[in-house]
């Protein structure tokens, strides 16, 4: 870090002309250059912020500040020294690193390179979904994410900075997705104030701006909840709410739960062999490939195809699992608290919004349809010890999830029992298809069928419209 701030100083380059630096630092050199010539024929306004996937530390944030400076990217003031005219921003992914982020903004606007840079603009901020999601489930996700706003906007605010948020949401459940208003409805108190942005993926952006009409009603909606979420910050007082101790006391004991299953032994198997992650990692889809540097473990898959293999399979795992058996606890151990949680649902936007979310995937799930692809499991015991573990907590989610209500999920959320039933009979048939392709591709690799395959995976997520 002292090295980092010592070049940042200086206004020699670190490098001595014509010296070659490897073929990694070339690489990012040549992108940098090619900013600064797009820059000196069309100005700066084509370009946007530098976005630093999974921050983990200052220096990560730092580093760019010195490639800018050794491409004559940065700006220079006598009395203040460099500048960027660029936003490095930081992007959190996984719950460690959300975790830690407080403490990486507090250091990182204490720089002053980057007061310098950041005068009279909003700071920004990029928060993932995907990572944090598949690192602990959905519970542990979503609060960490909502507790995090709420830590970096008042670190902002004691900096007297105002801050933006980046939402990177894909169009799973698992990842962010949902219904934009509903997703803006349940953003902390104090956190949204006028300014935001997201990001749309996948197959969402055809469902939600393909035409013109629909594009207009979308971001209409948009502009219309973010104009009342604003003013709902500014005007009301923040409500105290009682469940937040108890949420926060759920996100790491779901945790606790969903990390067990990943850690049983022989899930990576189960995973590899009950999905059709192998026919996922062979489609031409994405812009970067299934896993980070190709080996075949937990950490180096992307969260992306993580979703999308147990979406196709039916287990829908990373919307669900891991929160039925910690909320059954609740409810039996401490008595006093469950109670709380359902009045809360009904005042709280936030606890709402992510119960609804909990239900979508858990309903979306099927365990006629993710038994049979259990089927394609060799070995027996690993099949029947993960099988066991997941019906268990399938039938205590359904079931705390009927006691938070108190009512048939008919009655809560019609029009997501009814989308399901109309979909389910056609879906059947493609399950089944892709069940005995993937059997029949996994003996012989056989391209043809590969192809077949692909166009069930294709199928699938159409059906579900749930996967981008």
């Amino acid at each position: 870090m002292q090295w980092i701030l010592d070049e940042l100083k200086t206004q020699r380059p670190f490098l001595l002309q014509d010296s070659d630096p490897g073929k990694e630092a070339s690489n990012i050199l040549s992108t940098f250059r090619s900013i600064k010539q797009f820059i000196s024929e069309f100005g700066t306004s084509g370009i946007g912020s530098f976005i630093v996937s999974m921050t983990q530390s200052l220096s990560d944030l730092l580093l760019v500040y010195l490639f800018l400076k050794e491409t004559n990217l940065l700006e220079y003031n006598e009395d203040k020294g460099f500048l960027s005219p660029f936003q490095v921003v930081p992007l959190f992914e996984t719950i460690e690193d959300l975790e830690r982020s407080p403490d990486i903004l507090e250091a990182y606007l204490k720089q002053k390179i980057v007061r310098n840079s950041f005068v009279n603009q909003s700071i920004q901020i990029m928060l993932g979904y995907s990572d944090s999601n598949k690192d602990g489930g959905i519970f542990a996700s979503q609060w960490n994410l909502y507790a995090t706003e709420i830590k970096l906007t008042e670190i902002a605010k004691r900096h007297h900075f105002k801050l933006k948020f980046f939402h990177g949401r894909g169009g799973s459940i698992s990842r962010g997705g949902g219904k934009t208003h509903k997703f803006l409805d349940a953003l902390p108190h104090g956190t949204l104030d006028g300014e935001i942005r997201v990001t749309v993926q996948g197959e969402s952006i055809s469902q939600q701006y393909a035409n013109k009409i629909t594009a207009i009603y979308n971001l209409e909606l948009f502009l219309a909840t973010t104009t009342k979420v604003t003013l709902r910050h500014q005007r009301n007082q923040k409500k105290n709410h009682p469940a937040y101790p108890i949420l926060e006391s759920l996100s790491h004991q779901t945790k606790d739960t969903y990390t067990d299953l990943l850690n049983t032994e022989g899930f990576l198997t189960f995973f590899s062999q009950a999905t059709p992650i192998d026919a996922i990692e062979n489609s031409k889809i994405g812009s970067r490939p299934s896993r980070r540097t190709g080996k075949r473990t937990f950490n180096d898959l992307r969260a992306i195809p993580w979703v999308f293999s147990w979406s196709q399979s039916r287990f829908h795992l990373p919307n669900w699992y891991g929160v039925g058996s910690v909320l059954y606890d609740l409810s039996q151990i401490n008595k006093e608290k469950f109670p709380i949680l359902k009045e809360e649902i009904n005042e709280w936007h936030f606890l709402n919004y992510l119960i609804k979310n909990i239900e979508t995937g858990i309903y979306s799930a099927s365990p006629k349809i993710y038994t049979m692809y259990s089927e394609l499991v060799e070995d027996t015991t690993i099949k029947n010890k993960i099988l066991t573990k997941i019906d268990v907590e399938y039938k205590k989610t359904m079931d705390v999830l009927y006691n938070l209500r108190g009512k048939e999920i008919g009655e809560v959320r019609p029009s997501l029992i009814e989308t399901l039933k109309l979909r389910e009979s056609g879906l059947c048939i493609l399950h089944e298809k892709q069940i005995d392709l993937l059997s029949e591709w996994r003996k012989n690799q056989n391209e043809f069928l590969l192809e077949e395959l692909l166009v069930t995976v294709n199928a699938i997520a159409s059906g579900l419209r749930t996967t981008g």
